[in-house]
């Protein structure tokens, strides 16, 4: 079932405001869903905090970390995989939020949401993607979530064989945020290749460099053996020349 624009403005304001008072919220939940409420519905009162304008009940809930409220929705049948509806933004320009329930978990860290969604929901972890079509795993190195890395990897290794639309592998992913105890368990544990390319041609290295990451291009190069001067095609240049062109010394 897709979800449906429904509910009144009090609705999403409790939940949007709700997320420093969990059992008022839940409340709201048990009593929206006893009264025979669907489950499957979406936000029409425009964007509050942080739940947008079309996102499902299963995303506003996610999003505030109400496990308990989650969980009941998941029991009342709501679709895990479902996208939100696109909302208009102030311009007119519709935003891109395509993004499943289980990614926006991963991204934001949160654990309990995601072993939800996974063991009782039964979302499908390799088809659950996000704006960029990145998958779970790729969100939760983004945001450094290591025990859902973890978690995930558990529940299907072929995630770490997944690349976003840009061809931005994991490793490629956690040299853009720069922790080296990601990258190095990604490399050292889960065998990813330290100079896989993306479509643009670019090594993770490279990634570590644009977004100025210097821990993390010092452990590439000093610890992991990433050479820092290969030659690539496509006019890409080389993680050194694009350290040179942005004044980046220290690197």
């Amino acid at each position: 079932e897709e979800l449906k624009f429904a509910c009144g403005d009090g609705f999403w304001n409790t939940i949007a405001k709700g997320k420093s008072n969990k059992a008022e919220v839940d409340l709201l939940v048990k009593n929206y869903l006893r009264k025979g409420g669907q489950p499957n519905v979406a936000n029409n009162s425009g964007t509050i905090r942080s739940v947008k304008e079309g996102y499902g009940l299963i995303h506003a809930l996610i999003v505030i970390k109400n496990t308990s409220a989650l969980q009941r929705i998941i029991h009342a049948g709501v679709n895990p995989h479902v996208l939100p509806l696109q909302g208009a933004s102030e311009n007119g320009v519709k935003e891109n939020n395509d993004i499943s329930p289980l990614v926006l978990a991963a991204q934001l860290g949160y654990m309990n949401g995601v072993r939800l969604l996974v063991e009782r929901a039964h979302a499908n972890v390799l088809s659950s993607k996000g704006p960029r079509q990145e998958n779970a795993l790729l969100a939760a190195i983004q945001a450094d979530a290591f025990d859902v890395v973890t978690y995930l990897l558990q529940v299907s290794h072929q995630l770490l064989n997944q690349a976003d639309m840009f061809g931005a592998t994991p490793l490629h992913y956690a040299c853009m945020k720069g922790k080296t105890k990601m990258i190095s368990f990604l490399v050292r544990e889960c065998d990813q290749a330290i100079d896989a390319v993306c479509y643009r041609g670019e090594t993770p290295l490279h990634y570590a460099i644009r977004h100025r990451r210097a821990k993390a291009v010092a452990f590439l190069v000093g610890e992991l053996g990433a050479y820092p001067n290969t030659y690539i095609l496509k006019k890409i240049p080389t993680p050194l020349d694009l350290a040179k062109s942005k004044g980046l010394r220290n690197i």
